[in-house]
């Protein structure tokens, strides 16, 4: 079973580390945050995103999760109202909005559900090399300060800025 490293649990390193697990990769997650982010803004889950949850099979997860807003209304200082957007493609507001910390729970549920995905929360990356055959990477456990090195087929960078 091939080997993968994804720096960082974000929405891109989870939901890859969903589809390699679903089609059989052995994959390591590693996170700096000792736990998962809770801040964030609202996310429009539109286009492409919406097939990408449905075939994870979360789309209803999503939108049970949803912030339900109606759109928005301008109004002037006698609060008569001067401008309406509603809610859909022609609107500031989407269907399909949620918290990136909501979002970001479903996608890491899904994935860690997976027998082959693991997450490491608190763990960075202090080195890489490259051999004829694999990557090798030194893991910087923060908790209490050891590094491990692991070989790997394929390292992603999806650590954000």
């Amino acid at each position: 079973m091939p080997r993968v490293i994804i720096s960082g649990a974000g929405i891109a390193g989870t939901v890859l580390a969903y589809w390699l697990g679903k089609n059989g990769f052995q994959v390591v997650v590693v996170e700096r945050s000792s736990s998962s982010t809770q801040s964030g803004q609202i996310i429009d889950v539109e286009g492409p995103a919406q097939e990408i949850v449905t075939r994870m099979g979360l789309m209803q997860d999503i939108k049970s999760k949803v912030t339900h807003e109606a759109g928005i209304r301008f109004v002037d200082d006698s609060s008569q109202e001067f401008a309406l957007f509603p809610v859909g493609r022609t609107g500031i507001s989407n269907e399909i909005e949620i918290m990136r910390p909501a979002l970001a729970a479903v996608l890491l549920a899904a994935a860690d559900k997976l027998p082959n995905v693991e997450f490491r929360n608190g763990c960075t990356i202090q080195a890489i090399q490259q051999s004829a055959s694999d990557v090798i990477v030194d893991i910087h456990h923060k908790a209490n300060g050891a590094i491990s090195q692991e070989h790997f087929d394929m390292l992603v960078a999806s650590d954000g800025l």
